[in-house]
């Protein structure tokens, strides 16, 4: 029995680097996400600060809002991630209440 826990220490051992490189992978697929969300929200305050209409932007943060949970929940935390998802959601209202707001 000690052997075979030996031997899976082992093994996970062996496979530290593999670990190692997978968190790097991740944390660099959510520092792209956070530059997308980043520049997203530029390009929309640009717009509505110019009085333009933001031409399906909300519409993106609308993805961006779906992803958050499962792309950062294990890391900040599910409630907040949550919370957050539902801030980018707003952009999305923005956008209906922008819209309608020209047609007037």
């Amino acid at each position: 029995m000690i052997e075979e826990i030996l031997s899976v220490a082992k093994a996970l051992w062996g496979y530290r680097d593999l670990f190692d490189e997978a968190r790097r992978e991740k944390r660099d697929r959510i520092a792209s996400y956070f530059e997308q969300i980043s520049r997203c929200l530029a390009e929309t305050s640009a717009m509505l600060k110019d009085n333009q209409y933001p031409h399906g932007a909300c519409g993106e943060m609308l993805g961006y809002a779906d992803m958050l949970p499962e792309t950062v929940g294990g890391i900040i935390g599910k409630e907040k991630a949550q919370d957050l998802a539902n801030q980018l959601r707003s952009m999305h209202e923005l956008e209906v209440v922008f819209s309608t707001s020209r047609r007037a």
